[in-house]
């Protein structure tokens, strides 16, 4: 796209792709040679392999919308979200926030440190078309 900058761009990993550990590695590889970012999506919630995001040298850490819900509540869950923030930062990766639907799923993200979210709190799921139409 015209007037974008392969910085501002993210690709979005699931943990699958990490199965071929060698193939995900190259292809980490190749995307931030175009200076794009890389982030590992979904994690903790399929094929997890903590020496996936040592080895892969991401960017990113998306915590999974399950751990968002989580916050604030009685589920035996509910403390994994700060697990995976506090080990993401020890790992230098930027730590982003996925499925966040409330002012205290936010307000909880942002007194730990997390800077960058996504969720229906902010924006509804827009289809490509009509955020290229809206753009000007």
């Amino acid at each position: 796209m015209p007037g974008i900058s392969a910085a501002s761009l993210m690709v979005e990993m699931t943990e699958h792709s990490f199965l071929d550990a060698e193939r995900a590695s190259q292809a980490v590889k190749a995307i931030r040679a175009l200076g794009i970012r890389v982030a590992i999506d979904d994690f903790d919630t399929g094929f997890s392999n903590l020496s996936h995001l040592a080895k892969l040298k991401t960017d990113c850490l998306k915590i999974d919308k399950v751990f968002i819900e989580a916050i604030g509540t009685d589920a035996p869950t509910s403390e994994v979200a700060l697990h995976i923030i506090h080990m993401a930062e020890s790992l230098g990766l930027t730590v982003i926030g996925e499925g966040i639907e409330t002012e205290a799923q936010a307000q909880f993200l942002l007194e730990y440190g997390v800077g960058y979210g996504q969720g229906w709190l902010y924006a509804r799921a827009v289809p490509m078309a009509e955020l290229l139409r809206n753009r000007a």
